[in-house]
Order: C-alpha cells, then sequence, then structure tokens
C-alpha cells in the first residue's frame, strides 16, 4: 500500500503501559544469631511456579550475625506508586532454631494490582558460619 506524502501509519499504545513506565522499591533487613549452631535453609513450596519472582543471593561478611536484606521492586506510573506496588507484596521467611525456611515465591496482598513485583535477597553469612543448604532452594538461589 503507498501513503501519501504526509501521512503516516501510527501506532497506538494502550494506557495501561503507563502503569509500568517508572520503578520503585523498597527494603527490609532483618538480623540473626545463631549463637554458634549450624544454620540450615531450605524452601517452602507456596505456589506461582510460572511466575518466578524470588531471588536470594549468598554472600560472606565480617559480622558476627547473618543477616537479610529483601528488596521488593515494581512498577507504576510514577516512582511513589511504584514503591507503593513494591509494598503490595510480601515474602515470609521464618527461623525456627537454626532452620531458616525460605518461600518459594511472593505473595499478593488483598487488593494488590500485578506490576511486575519482585523480591530480591541477599543472605549475608558470617565468614566461618556453617551451613547447609535443602537441594530445593536451586529454585530461587542465583
Amino acid at each position: 500500500m503507498h501513503w501519501p506524502k504526509k501521512l503516516k501509519p501510527a501506532v497506538t499504545l494502550p494506557p495501561v503501559i503507563n502503569d509500568y513506565k517508572n520503578e520503585g522499591e523498597y527494603k527490609e533487613v532483618e538480623t540473626y544469631n545463631l549463637e554458634g549452631k549450624t544454620a540450615v535453609l531450605q524452601l517452602n513450596e507456596v505456589g506461582l511456579e510460572d511466575y518466578r519472582a524470588a531471588t536470594l543471593r549468598i554472600r560472606g561478611h565480617r559480622d558476627p550475625v547473618i543477616k537479610l536484606e529483601k528488596r521488593f521492586e515494581s512498577k507504576g506510573r510514577t516512582r511513589q506508586e511504584a514503591g507503593e506496588n513494591a509494598k503490595m507484596v510480601s515474602y515470609n521467611v521464618s527461623l525456627n532454631d537454626s532452620i531458616f525456611t525460605f518461600d518459594s515465591n511472593i505473595q499478593f496482598k488483598e487488593d494488590a494490582r500485578f506490576r511486575d513485583q519482585k523480591v530480591k535477597m541477599v543472605l549475608y553469612m558470617p565468614y566461618g558460619q556453617e551451613f547447609m543448604m535443602d537441594e530445593n532452594l536451586e529454585h530461587i538461589l542465583r
């Protein structure tokens, strides 16, 4: 098809594209003291297998306690809205004696809208701290 010289084909994007325009985040930090016990890291399957939104990295550090940083990320029309969208999900890590149980994925809170939410975690282990991992943890380990 030939277009007149001044006319060009146009593309219209749906307004929902603006809901993903900016990125925002918020962080949570937790510390744990195992008092010399061996840490055990395991996974709790919570569903949403098709949406891989939780990642975990393990790094060493010089502090005497275990530290877990959780960085929640999301998208939104503005950075502020994106940060609020990041708060619309939760992620559970529990500690029982020296056993850390990480959920396999995030959970959406009631009335949450999907805006590409993710949680990126870094578990800082003291140098020399012994720990074991369940092989199922590979689903979130990076």
